[in-house]
C-alpha cells in the first residue's frame, strides 16, 4: 500500500490587522494550513519528507517571529502603564497632603500653637488617633519621604527651626514631645504595611 504525500500551503494575512482571539481578546496572527494530497511517487519519499521538514521549520520560525513581535508590543504597553501608575502615585501624594486637621490648623506656626497641639495629643487619647489618621493622608513609599511629608504638614519652617532632636543650645527637644510620638506611631504603621 502506497502512502499519500501532502503539500502544505501557509497563508499569512499581513495586509490587514490580525484578528482578535475570542477567549483572551488579544491579537493573534492568522495562520491557515491547507493540505492537498499529492499522488504517490516512487523513489521521491526522502525529498518529500525533507521538504515537509523545511516547511515545518520555516513555519515555526515565522510563528516565533510573530511571538517576538507580540512580546515587544506587550513590553512597550507594560512600560507605558508603569509610567502612568508612577505619575498617578506622584499626583495622589500631592493631592492627599492634608491642609487642615479636625483638631487644629496645619501647619503649626507658633510655639503657642505647638503647645496647644501637645495638650490635645496626650497618649491613648482619641484626638491622638485622629491625628495619626490625618497624617495617613500624607502618603509616600519610603520611611524618609513619609516623615518629611508629615513634618512639612505639621510644622512651618519657622517653627521647625526652633527644635532639634535632643534640645541642645537654645532649641527645644523634639524627641520627648507628643507630636513626635504621633509621627512615630504613623511611621510605624506605614513601614509595617
Amino acid at each position: 500500500m502506497a502512502s499519500a504525500s501532502c503539500e502544505f500551503t501557509v497563508y499569512y494575512f499581513s495586509d490587514s490587522p490580525p484578528p482578535r482571539h475570542h477567549l483572551h481578546d488579544s491579537p493573534r496572527p492568522c495562520h491557515h494550513l491547507h493540505a492537498t494530497p499529492l499522488p504517490p511517487q516512487q523513489g521521491n519519499s526522502q525529498g518529500n519528507s525533507q521538504l515537509l521538514r523545511n516547511m515545518g521549520i520555516s513555519t515555526v520560525i515565522s510563528l516565533l517571529n510573530h511571538l517576538r513581535e507580540d512580546n515587544r508590543q506587550l513590553k512597550e504597553e507594560v512600560g507605558r502603564l508603569a509610567q502612568e501608575v508612577r505619575a498617578m502615585r506622584r499626583e495622589m501624594g500631592r493631592q492627599e497632603t492634608p491642609q487642615t486637621s479636625p483638631l487644629f490648623p496645619l501647619p503649626l506656626s507658633t510655639m503657642e500653637e505647638f503647645k496647644a497641639a501637645e495638650a490635645l495629643l496626650k497618649p491613648n487619647g482619641t484626638q491622638r488617633q485622629l491625628m495619626v489618621s490625618t497624617l495617613a493622608l500624607c502618603g509616600g513609599t519610603e520611611a524618609g519621604a513619609i516623615l518629611r511629608r508629615m513634618l512639612r504638614t505639621l510644622l512651618s519652617n519657622g517653627l521647625a527651626s526652633q527644635f532639634n532632636w535632643a534640645g541642645k543650645g537654645e532649641k527645644t527637644a523634639f524627641k520627648h514631645t507628643n507630636v513626635h510620638d504621633v509621627l512615630f506611631a504613623r511611621l510605624c504603621t506605614c513601614t509595617q504595611q
